[in-house]
């Protein structure tokens, strides 16, 4: 199809100018993306080039690193808004914490990436784009910290290398440590963090670890709260806090949740009884009714029409028990009554023999092998 689409442009470009435009596949002028679906086809030109959920500032990357763009996604559904201290003690290659700083400087996500693909466009405006690109007057001061935490020292080390990329070296704080010597915190302290799952990560006692992760919460994160995405129900089941809200999110293909963890001292009647409950208005929905929705419904609904194929439309079916002769199904011309024999008799029974169910002398369930 793509090869279709570039021979369908260079044609209109021959026909029309009488020259057929060069075309190079690794780094084109322009890209153009084409996407079917059912009977709707769209044609669209390329603005952005590599895919915006890149800011720029990730030179290096552990394994299975988070998406960018979920990160800044998780750190606006907890409502964190920069005015209070954040940690995050998993923070692999620093991508959390990297996306908290941005949002608490109010920085533009796209400050990093070294070009765009509307700059190859001709009606391009060089000097307007310097202007809007060199504002900062929407920026502004944070007076909080914002720590990132992890075990592994190659990953502190590329999360420094990311931040420095990022220029927000001096903004966050990064330090080897181990989640199980998380440290009481003495002010109110958000926490946003990716744990491993087990799928692309593999951790020698994944259930001890949330074990010790809600271990940790109970005791050094009084006053505070957690949010924690994970995909599999037996790790929040571990962590053995009662979240107080549940997020359904996608890392990936995987199927995950973020779930908050507010963590208070004394009864939970009492921290309640405050105005610190979360409203459900408040918390994002899924967007069930999106157009890429309906599509994967409808989808589905051809696969199950494919995988059942005797499931008729009301028009095309029958009555179900009448022949073509209005009779009963079950009756033809000069047949017996369905459950009769040849000779009248129930069908269950032959001549000269006892009743089905019974042995000889005794019933059936009591005849001793």
């Amino acid at each position: 199809m793509a090869y279709r689409v570039k021979d369908a442009i260079a044609d209109y470009f021959r026909d029309k100018y009488g020259k057929r435009p060069n075309v190079s596949v690794a780094n084109p002028d322009l890209t153009f993306h084409i996407h079917i679906s059912h009977d709707d086809c769209s044609l669209s030109l390329d603005s952005s080039g590599e895919s915006l959920h890149k800011r720029g500032y990730r030179q290096e990357a552990m394994e299975a690193p988070l998406n960018e763009v979920l990160a800044a996604g998780m750190i606006l559904m907890s409502g964190w808004d920069g005015k209070c201290d954040f940690v995050d003690p998993m923070c692999g290659s620093g991508t959390i914490p990297i996306e908290a700083a941005l949002i608490a400087k109010n920085m533009a996500p796209g400050l990093f990436r070294s070009h765009f693909a509307f700059e190859k466009w001709k009606d391009f405006d060089r000097d307007l784009f310097e202007e809007i690109y060199n504002d900062d007057s929407q920026e502004r001061e944070f007076e909080f910290t914002i720590k990132g935490y992890d075990k592994d020292p190659k990953a502190i080390l590329t999360a420094k290398r990311n931040a420095k990329a990022a220029g927000l070296l001096d903004t966050i704080q990064f330090e080897q440590r181990d989640f199980k010597d998380f440290e009481p915190v003495k002010e109110r302290t958000v926490i946003i963090t990716n744990p491993p799952y087990g799928e692309r990560l593999v951790e020698d006692n994944l259930l001890g670890l949330y074990e010790m992760i809600g271990e940790r919460l109970k005791h050094a994160l009084i006053g505070g709260e957690a949010w924690i995405i994970s995909y599999h129900y037996e790790c929040f089941d571990k962590i053995g806090l009662k979240p107080s809200a549940k997020i359904p999110l996608f890392n990936g293909a995987l199927p995950c949740e973020l779930r908050k963890y507010e963590i208070f001292d004394g009864r939970y009647n009492e921290f309640r009884g405050g105005d610190r409950r979360l409203k459900k208005d408040d918390l994002p929905t899924r967007r069930s009714g999106t157009l890429r929705h309906k599509a994967r419904l409808a989808e589905r609904e051809e696969a199950r029409k494919a995988e059942k194929p005797f499931h008729k439309s009301t028009e095309e079916r029958k009555p179900f028990r009448k022949s073509e002769g209005g009779k009963p199904f079950r009756k033809s011309e000069g047949d017996k009554p369905f459950r009769k024999s040849e000779g009248g008799k129930p069908f269950r029974k032959s001549e000269g023999k006892k009743p089905f169910r019974k042995s000889e002398n005794k019933p059936f369930r009591n005849n001793k092998k």
